[in-house]
């Protein structure tokens, strides 16, 4: 149970008794519990877009929809792109790259990748009928969290 709450403290901002945290002693039994925790934010998110989506039309249901996940999720996902693009796209040596992605600011690169990212998933949610949509708001966070299982092995 203690994996479990950490892992919730760790990839949400939901609050959790007793402050767990996933120390690098702890991370293995940890893992196995991203894709449960995938499925809780699936689930929060697709009540969340069935609430709002009977009360706006689509393209405003799915901004704040995707406003919903992003801040549920505390943006753990939205920085590393950010790092990363900044990175990549400095067209830097190597090593400047990763001292880059370390730094706490963020650059145009990240700005452009979050905001693209950002209108992308709007759009990919704006046309699709709601039970598909709600569907598909399960499951995404359930096969994002379990592609770190098989890259962690």
């Amino acid at each position: 149970m203690k994996s479990f709450l950490a892992v919730i403290q760790f990839l949400t901002i939901i609050p959790v008794p007793g402050g767990q945290t996933i120390r690098d002693t702890d991370i293995e039994s940890c893992v196995p519990f991203f894709p449960v925790v995938g499925l809780l934010i699936g689930c929060l998110i697709a009540l969340c877009d069935h609430c709002i989506s009977g009360l706006f039309p689509s393209l405003p249901a799915a901004v704040l929809t995707v406003l919903a996940l992003l801040i549920i999720t505390g943006g753990l996902h939205m920085d590393g792109l950010a790092d990363t693009a900044d990175g990549v796209f400095s067209v830097r040596a190597r090593e400047r790259m990763l001292a880059i992605m370390r730094d706490s600011r963020i650059g145009a690169m990240g700005v452009l990748a979050m905001v693209f990212i950002i209108a992308l998933k709007i759009a990919a949610l704006v046309p699709l009928p709601l039970p598909q949509r709600l569907a598909i708001l399960v499951l995404m966070p359930i096969g994002g969290r379990f592609a770190i299982l098989t890259d962690s092995r």
